[in-house]
């Protein structure tokens, strides 16, 4: 499902930024921290919810067209299970409306889009980029219909990754970081052995993306672990 590179990178750009969504979030954090330099510098724009509000359609689409970016890198979303399942209406708008509207945005401009590997089921395992997904509950059903909408387009790109650990601004995205916490005040938490995931460092999956992005590859990847680890094992 992907294409091959031609070999380019995309040139940077100084009077066109990269835009980073979700920068205040654990993968986004290290997307800022890690932005190639030197010869591959960016510009980058890092937007938190308080520097942009992505469900305010209309100031997106000002501030897009007053300062065109030339690759736009989105992972903003509500990405907790429960949150998810708490707020459909807002989870659906930002998951997936807030999608289509900055893929629609970036037609002509190379876009990434970070994706799960809860679109899956967790039937069959070890799941490679052309394996059909089945999502069992609300977060895994938005992130799908997101990635569809953003395939759509040749130029744009879907990274699906697992969960992420790592360090972050509010010290609490990480699942090494919530565990912590937990821990901390003395509280317990439920440790499935049934449920398997592929842990990787957040700073791996930035790695990934800019990796991919500055060599113009296009469709969809998987980027996670190489260590298959249950809840209980991973804790």
């Amino acid at each position: 499902m992907a294409t091959s590179p031609d070999g380019s990178l995309i040139e940077p750009d100084s009077k066109s930024p990269v835009w980073i969504t979700g920068a205040g979030g654990l993968i986004g954090n290290y997307l800022v921290r890690s932005a190639p330099k030197g010869a591959l510098g960016w510009q980058v724009r890092a937007l938190t919810r308080a520097q942009l509000d992505l469900l305010d359609f209309d100031a997106v689409r000002r501030e897009f067209q007053k300062d065109p970016p030339k690759l736009v890198i989105h992972g903003a979303a509500v990405t907790d299970v429960s949150r998810a399942r708490a707020n459909p209406a807002l989870t659906r708008r930002l998951n997936v409306e807030v999608t289509r509207l900055l893929a629609e945005l970036s037609a002509e401009i190379p876009f990434v889009f970070l994706s799960t590997d809860l679109v899956f089921d967790g039937q069959k395992g070890n799941y490679t980029e052309t394996d059909p997904v089945n999502p069992l509950h609300l977060y895994g059903e938005t992130k799908a219909a997101a990635e569809q909408i953003v395939l759509q387009n040749p130029r744009h790109l879907v990274l699906r990754t697992s969960i992420n650990g790592g360090i972050s601004s509010g010290g609490n995205r990480g699942f090494n970081e919530q565990l912590r916490r937990v821990w901390k005040a003395g509280q317990k938490t439920r440790l499935f052995t049934d449920e398997f995931r592929c842990p990787i460092f957040a700073g791996e999956t930035a790695r990934a993306v800019w990796e991919l992005a500055t060599q113009h590859r296009t469709g969809l990847f998987h980027a996670a672990g190489a260590e298959k680890l249950s809840r209980w094992q991973t804790g």
